[in-house]
């Protein structure tokens, strides 16, 4: 047995992930009542259930597309799923706000199931119940790589091998982790849809769909921001940077993993007032290119946001 799972991130968010948190205690709503319903009905409620909220293409109700983003086959499938829900879409909403992090979330599980869909032996004449989160959450972690690509993500890993238990952490790049993981499950789509095989288990086709959708929506959220007439020409208010502690001073010197430097940094006259005052955690490792992709995804021109830059490290603001 051997198990690595992701366990923190080196970005922290500004303000409490509220719709995260939200679709999370739904998602384990869903699943707690639908054991309570197995566990006083035994098969008949867990068919019910099955037959009126998970996505099964062939007998498909228009709110079932809907439902079956919350549904669970079993504790640990929720449980992997949430996870990934605590860690990135929490991160996904700080940055694009609330509403559209919704919009994405939603509008990523339904090409997901599309995808899901085209990609099972028989379409829509499919008997096959499709649900999860999983779909929805791949699209934040598109998301993810477009607005966080340079971050870091830690994982730990434990197993047991001939009786004895071993453990560990280790961190890799968000980049490096998120595109194996995209090619891993396009690999596996693209096996499981030449098989042919319609028998269930994992939705790779979702993941791909999902994580597809995450990557085309965010990159065009952070191009309209970059374009848009409001966030273009207007005044710009620098602030002096805050330095949370003695050891975060080093990030300039190429502070280790895990040293943050605090930045209260932009305010500007936006329509959304949620982002008026941004917070920016800058990644020791490359703390230039990290302020310049927050500032230029905040409206900021990238020739401004240079400037600034070169403002901090002289430490003239």
């Amino acid at each position: 047995m051997f198990i690595i799972l992701p366990t923190a991130l080196s970005y922290r968010t500004r303000r409490p992930p509220i719709v995260t948190y939200s679709l999370m205690g739904v998602n384990a709503m869903v699943y707690l009542v639908s054991l309570v319903l197995f566990f006083r009905q035994g098969f008949e409620a867990d068919s019910w259930v099955y037959a009126h909220f998970w996505l099964i293409p062939a007998h498909a109700v228009w709110y079932t597309y809907l439902t079956s983003m919350f549904v669970h086959a079993g504790f640990f499938h929720l449980f992997g799923n949430m996870i990934y829900a605590f860690l990135f879409c929490a991160c996904v909403e700080d940055l694009i706000g609330r509403g559209r992090f919704l919009g994405l979330y939603l509008l990523g599980g339904l090409v997901a199931e599309f995808v899901q869909i085209a990609m099972t032996p028989d379409h829509f004449a499919s008997e096959l119940p499709t649900g999860g989160a999983s779909g929805a959450i791949s699209a934040c972690l598109g998301a993810y790589l477009i607005l966080l690509a340079n971050t870091e993500i830690e994982f730990c890993y434990f197993g047991l091998l001939i009786f004895r238990f071993f453990s560990g952490l280790f961190s890799l790049p968000a980049w490096l982790f998120l595109c194996l993981w995209f090619l891993k499950d396009i690999f596996l789509a693209a096996v499981s849809f030449h098989t042919g095989k319609g028998q269930g288990g994992v939705a790779f086709g979702a993941h791909v769909g999902g994580f597809a959708a995450g990557l085309g929506l965010a990159a065009l959220d952070k191009a309209f921001k970059r374009k848009s007439p409001e966030s273009i020409g207007r005044p710009m208010r620098v602030l002096r940077p805050v330095h949370a502690s003695p050891t975060q001073r080093s990030v300039h010197a190429g502070a280790k993993k895990g040293n943050y430097y605090q930045l209260n940094a932009v305010s500007r006259e936006v329509q959304e007032p949620d982002i008026e005052m941004a917070r920016i955690l800058l990644i020791a490792r490359r703390p230039d290119t990290q302020v310049v992709a927050a500032l230029v995804y905040r409206g900021i021109e990238e020739s401004a946001a240079s400037d600034l830059v070169e403002l901090l490290k002289a430490g003239k603001v």
